[in-house]
């Protein structure tokens, strides 16, 4: 709709009645809490995070987990940490990655708690003190330690911490929002963290199947996600029903749908890992898998395929049981190795056999997860009479 109605936000969702403790004992505008904001794209100078008045400077502290010149946040081994408002200021903006400068994470913060820079415009929180972490996700110890960092932070400075992701994944933990991030979620919930996190962006995307086995096998042509200039490929996550084992594998065609190239279907009870690639017509086609039997959070057979887009050609997916229900998600692989955007599954003319997906369960790690605050968007009543929710979120 290309209008910035952010603004219309705050009454939309009652904030301003919280501002001015309409049925409550209090206001709340965030003063004595402190909100960490995990993202990318963080301009320290910009005067949203001063206060009302543009005098007292707002944001504590921020981890650049990309810089790696030091120093670390004390007990950590690498990126660096700044400290205190000289310092933020004389870096002025966290490292350059997949949203560039002055992008996401400021944009998501100045909702949270942005002051309005001397205008009548202000985020939710506007009073909160801040914290920013540029966090590298290639893996789920860089997002404890995150959690973990800020939560430490909140302790020497007496208060209380809500975390806020707009990120999420679909291969980083469990989909059925069990898992190892889960259980430190949990952890830190219990003494007192709130977490806040986005759905994911793919409301909207067929980029979920679902297939219930008898002793069958299925196929699927595995859609392109969203190109952004840094695509590498897709990853399919696949979940299986505990104590029921499937196979997985895919084929490459051309564009009159012929195979040139098979990988023959894989079982996940071999509990299998390979990272390799197949030539097609001169063009190195890069892929990996790993699969388990049984993961030792919820039990289910799991596995993980990486598959490099290349030229033309077309994938298929592939898969086999003899009971029990597979979910299959197909999201973006990026050049720097994660993506969260969908791409479906398609049937096709040729093959109308093949299984067409759906945008059910789209829902992302950890916004997964039973104590996280998962936020969607929704169409505010001065566009939407309904305040309908809608299939983009942030």
């Amino acid at each position: 709709m290309g209008q910035a109605w952010l603004n219309k936000a705050i009454p939309d969702g009652r904030v301003d009645s919280v501002w001015q403790a309409i049925n409550l004992d209090q206001a709340f505008t965030g003063k004595g809490v402190i909100i960490g904001v995990t993202d990318w794209g963080f301009d320290y100078t910009h005067p949203v995070f001063y206060d009302t008045n543009m005098v007292n400077y707002r944001v504590l502290r921020a981890w650049d987990q990309f810089k790696q010149n030091g120093p670390a946040p004390a007990g950590f081994i690498y990126g660096t940490e700044y400290v205190g408002r000289e310092q933020l200021l004389a870096a002025q903006t966290d490292t350059a990655n997949c949203y560039s400068h002055n992008y996401h994470g400021t944009h998501c913060a100045s909702i949270a708690a942005g002051a309005g820079a001397g205008t009548q415009y202000r985020g939710v929180a506007f009073e909160a003190d801040l914290l920013f972490a540029s966090l590298y996700l290639d893996s789920i110890q860089r997002v404890m330690d995150t959690w973990n960092w800020m939560y430490n932070v909140a302790q020497e400075e007496g208060k209380r911490l809500i975390i806020s992701s707009s990120w999420g994944l679909y291969y980083m933990d469990n989909m059925d929002g069990t898992g190892l991030l889960a259980q430190e979620m949990q952890r830190l919930t219990d003494l007192g963290v709130v977490f806040t996190v986005s759905a994911g962006n793919n409301g909207g995307e067929d980029f979920h199947l679902e297939h219930d086995f008898d002793n069958d096998t299925v196929s699927t042509l595995i859609g392109s996600p969203a190109n952004n200039g840094h695509l590498w490929g897709s990853a399919i996550t696949l979940m299986g029903t505990p104590g029921q084992q499937f196979a997985f594998g895919f084929d490459i065609l051309d564009n009159n749908m012929q195979v040139l190239a098979t990988l023959p279907l894989v079982a996940t009870a071999d509990n299998g890992t390979l990272d390799s690639f197949i030539v097609v017509n001169n063009d190195t086609i890069a892929f990996s898998y790993t699969a388990e039997a049984s993961n030792p959070y919820n039990q289910r057979p799991q596995a993980l395929l990486k598959l490099q887009r290349r030229g033309s050609y077309r994938y298929v997916l592939t898969l086999a049981a003899e009971a029990g229900v597979v979910h299959a998600w197909n999201v973006a692989e990026t050049d720097w190795a994660y993506g969260n955007w969908g791409g479906d599954f398609l049937s096709h003319a040729s093959h109308p056999e093949w299984l067409a997906g759906d945008n059910r369960y789209g829902i992302s790690t950890p916004a997964n997860i039973d104590c996280a605050i998962t936020v969607a968007a929704h169409s505010k009543r001065y566009m939407s009479p309904s305040g309908a929710m809608t299939p983009g979120n942030i």
